[in-house]
């Protein structure tokens, strides 16, 4: 099949008095517009605005530079990878109003007499790839190592094989499990609790920590900082002899985000987030404070629900349940509530893992893998902890967003107040939507070139939003306008209000 750009130069070419240089130049010219109108229009998107966590406030304006990097970034990832970059997430923010219908699809990994549970699943193009805690009890030299299986369809798994083994006489020696795995570029990322014996003089107690191990195809792992000295990514406080484990990752705008349980805080269920930019140096984030608690619950795993926002499973041996939960942020998510369970079957069930892609992203539609097993007693109180055996079942769910179309969002008098060194810009608004809006805040010059954008967010009960404009960061003529979009609409897709044209304000720093 003929390709459009050579036709159009074969019939300009073949016309009389044109030259191919002329050619050349026109096409080049009207790439060029292109190029121009596609700028400017993703400009006045937020694909140009970084992540909001941490110590970091509502809004954080960009210098043009930042913002020239992120839209060649995104143009160069659209056009040459058919992929657009992935959502910003922005603190403050309130969870969406999801609802989950699910139904159980049966045991997928089974060894009998045996222990399986706390997978990790990725799709990849058609292979779909699973690592979870395995253990062989018939043998009894064998210890809780993690194993590796694949599939075509996510139901039947190839043979079993060990991975990941304790290191002996290390920080991990006692035993491996938990994994969770991430792809970034060509490295797979598995993050795993590693348990040693922390011997005193009066004691023994077991110690558990996050540990780290990269491949390069998934089955051949190098631990960090080496095979035969791993060395902890996330330990417990010093001084005590608890455990930091389920680890569960993902990877957005160039920034690993790994969630995990700590039992040091007395309370084995609460969840924390930590953050690197290498995958090995990690900042706890909130103030070193859980971003969820539950009284349930002390194995989850997390992932983010394209156009629905971050989305946990969690469940233990205690609540033989797997439980759901959701956030637009990351950090603030919905309290726990005893009905928002996944369909099981077996009497015990715990250890969920989420079947995602590469960076930790899922569809709305996807699958729970989680440890399943029956005991002979099932009336015994903390009868799960010793089942015959465990397998590894699986549950399928679809997310549907509720409808929030009813609620309004309504702005006027945008005006820009001259302050020291700069500009206190804002609007009245009266927001009827039952969830906050994100405001896109941007200065343009008088090209329409992005100079800088802030993000405040306009909560329910407050009627006015605003930004700072410093002078310290541009100089002469600018023009301040904004959008706004829902808080749910994390990928910043739909815009609900906007400024007229005749409504932008001019303000001007002096150089």
């Amino acid at each position: 099949m003929e390709t459009p750009l050579p036709k159009i130069w074969a019939t300009l070419v073949a016309k009389k008095n044109t030259s191919a240089i002329t050619v050349f130049f026109v096409l080049f010219a009207g790439l060029m517009a292109a190029l121009f109108v596609f700028q400017m229009f993703f400009a006045n998107q937020n694909f140009n605005t970084m992540p909001i966590y941490g110590s970091v406030g509502p809004s954080q304006p960009l210098t043009s530079e930042q913002i020239q990097q992120a839209i060649n970034t995104f143009i160069f990832q659209t056009v040459f990878f058919s992929e657009s970059p992935l959502p910003v997430f922005y603190k403050f923010a309130f969870p969406t109003s999801l609802n989950l219908s699910s139904s159980y699809l049966g045991t997928v990994i089974s060894n009998a007499d045996g222990f399986d549970f706390a997978p990790a699943v990725m799709k990849e193009g058609n292979t779909y790839k699973m690592w979870w805690c395995g253990l062989s009890p018939k043998n009894s030299t064998d210890v809780f190592s993690i194993y590796y299986a694949e599939s075509n369809d996510s139901v039947q798994w190839s043979s079993r094989q060990v991975v990941l083994r304790p290191t002996k006489d290390s920080f991990d020696a006692l035993y491996v499990c938990q994994p969770s795995v991430v792809k970034v570029n060509s490295t797979y990322y598995m993050y795993y609790t590693g348990v040693s014996l922390n011997i005193t003089n009066v004691s023994i107690n077991a110690q558990g920590s996050i540990f780290l191990a990269t491949s390069n195809d998934g089955i051949n792992w190098s631990k960090y900082s080496s095979n035969s000295n791993p060395q902890p990514v996330i330990i417990p406080p010093e001084g005590t002899f608890n455990f930091v484990n389920q680890p569960s990752i993902l990877y957005y705008n160039n920034k690993f985000y790994l969630y995990f349980t700590n039992s040091t805080s007395g309370n084995g269920t609460d969840t924390s987030l930590a953050t690197s930019d290498d995958g090995i140096h990690f900042n706890v984030q909130n103030d070193a404070n859980p971003v969820f608690t539950s009284p349930v619950g002390s194995d989850r795993d997390v992932k983010f629900l394209n156009s629905a926002g971050f989305f946990m499973v969690y469940g233990s041996i205690d609540t033989n349940k797997i439980f759901w939960t959701n956030s637009s942020d990351g950090t603030n998510w919905l309290l726990h509530d005893n009905s928002r369970t996944i369909q099981t079957k077996k009497y015990c069930n715990f250890g969920p893992g989420l079947l995602s892609y590469a960076n930790g992203t899922c569809d709305l539609s996807t699958i729970v893998y989680y440890g399943a097993g029956d005991t002979t007693d099932n009336t015994t109180i903390g009868g799960c902890v010793n089942p015959k055996s465990w397998t590894i079942d699986a549950s399928s769910f679809n997310i549907t967003i509720s409808n929030i179309t009813t609620q309004v969002f309504n702005a006027t008098n945008l005006k820009c107040i001259s302050i020291r060194n700069g500009f206190n810009c804002k609007f009245d608004y009266l927001n009827s939507m039952n969830e906050s809006a994100i405001v896109l805040f941007m200065l343009t010059d008088a090209d329409g070139n992005v100079l800088i954008t802030s993000i405040p967010i306009a909560q329910q009960g407050i009627l006015q939003v605003g930004s700072l404009m410093m002078c310290t960061q541009f100089s002469g003529n600018a023009y301040v306008s904004w959008k706004v979009y829902r808080m749910s609409d994390i990928s910043l897709t739909n815009v609900i209000a906007w400024s007229k044209t005749t409504e932008r304000q001019n303000i001007n720093c002096g150089v």
